[in-house]
């Protein structure tokens, strides 16, 4: 986000500073947006809700993929309609925000239960008036099911039974059911709500609840997840695999480390290793098509537009520099120590062989899924036919020097 972006984003919160909630949408996590100025997105958007996407649901692995940031920030992923039919409810009840997450099935049905009070703890935000909850009487919720309801039904902490809870006539899909907040002042409670269908199926909810501002512990892996620098940890990533490169094939030029020494002693190997190690790490990787098809020079470190010198920091081309060192330049040195071994060289190994294939395959793929993202003009670059020429020169080297 550039300064006018962060400058406008400022101005949208002093504009709804008055109103009860404002909502933020955005396709991107702020663990992947970097800004330009001196605040991050999460300090920008401090005690604000942030409804987003891009990562989901982690192919499938989190279907929660929610925190609260220690600047007060909501940050909520949604799961992809796309491919797994991920939808959301959002709801506002006196002031507190709510939600629900379900996925959609075409033919079992689909019921999704949103408990609006007592609310959740993990998702409070500074603008709710969190104590009034000790002074409500009903415990409710929306329901919502596109097969008839017949009851529904809530269980709380200190209750050994179900009590019925009834139907709003005016709204329908609001349920209410009396209780004594008082008997639930201190700890983390749970509250049970059960919905009976009219083909006999159950649906249940839980949903932690306090009125101490006791809290529930997010998933440990979305936290990290959504809570990390993912720009500065994919970059020092990338940058320390790169280093120990370099560093292992020099100390292999001047100790003995099996067959990578003798690799590593060839002038004409050791300096195209160590050269492109460096260079995918400074000089630009490709001239490819950024930002509504503009063109752009890509760098490990950024996307200077050719147009007009707009520099624009990376997105996730870091990713993309630490796949070209596990599939490229990693197997490539793994290749070329093996084929300068005498056994491969007498014995013409299967396995290496199946190396080479498996090789030139990852390449391929890698080259193709770059394409995809920038356009077919990057095909032209170092980072792809210039990988397929390094390739092609070593492998045709390393045989000429095994003679």
């Amino acid at each position: 986000m550039r300064k006018n972006d962060t400058r406008l984003l400022h101005r949208l919160i002093e504009q709804s500073g008055s109103s009860h909630h404002t909502l933020f949408f955005g396709h991107y996590p702020t663990s992947v947006i970097s800004t330009s100025g001196s605040q991050n997105m999460r300090q920008i958007l401090s005690d604000q809700i942030y409804l987003c996407g891009h990562l989901h649901t982690g192919f499938g692995m989190l279907t929660q993929l929610y925190n609260r940031h220690s600047t007060g920030l909501v940050e909520l992923e949604l799961g992809d309609w796309k491919d797994y039919r991920r939808y959301r409810i959002v709801a506002f009840d006196q002031g507190f925000f709510s939600f629900a997450d379900a996925s959609y099935h075409e033919e079992s049905g689909n019921t999704i239960i949103v408990v609006t009070n007592p609310k959740d703890p993990r998702f409070v935000t500074a603008k709710e008036p969190y104590a009034a909850i000790r002074d409500t009487k009903t415990v409710r919720a929306l329901i919502f099911s596109d097969i008839e309801i017949e009851t529904v039904v809530l269980k709380l902490p200190d209750g050994d039974s179900f009590s019925v809870m009834t139907r709003d006539n005016i709204t329908g899909g609001l349920f209410t059911a009396p209780w004594d907040p008082s008997r639930y002042k201190t700890g983390l409670q749970e509250l049970k709500i059960r919905v009976t269908l009219s083909d006999g199926s159950l649906v249940e909810e839980s949903r932690p609840f306090s009125l101490d501002g006791s809290q529930q512990v997010f998933n440990s892996w979305a936290a990290v997840i959504l809570s990390a620098n993912w720009l500065r940890l994919t970059a020092l990533l990338f940058y320390s695999l790169t280093l120990l490169i370099v560093i292992v094939l020099v100390i292999s030029r001047i100790t003995v480390l099996g067959g990578l020494s003798a690799l590593a002693r060839v002038n004409s190997i050791f300096i195209p290793l160590v050269a492109s190690s460096v260079y995918w790490g400074l000089f630009p990787w490709a001239l490819g098509q950024v930002l509504n098809n503009r063109l752009g020079l890509i760098f490990a470190w950024g996307i200077l537009l050719v147009d007009d010198l707009t520099f624009c920091p990376p997105d996730f081309s870091f990713i993309i520099g630490l796949l070209m060192h596990i599939t490229y330049t990693i197997p490539l040195i793994l290749i070329l120590v093996r084929r300068s071994t005498r056994r491969t060289r007498e014995q013409k190994s299967f396995c290496s062989r199946c190396g080479i294939f498996f090789f030139c395959i990852l390449l391929c793929y890698h080259c193709y899924s770059i394409s995809s993202v920038y356009g077919n003009i990057v095909l032209l670059s170092t980072m792809a036919m210039g990988r397929v020429a390094l390739a092609g020169y070593l492998l045709k080297r390393i045989r000429t020097v095994s003679k």
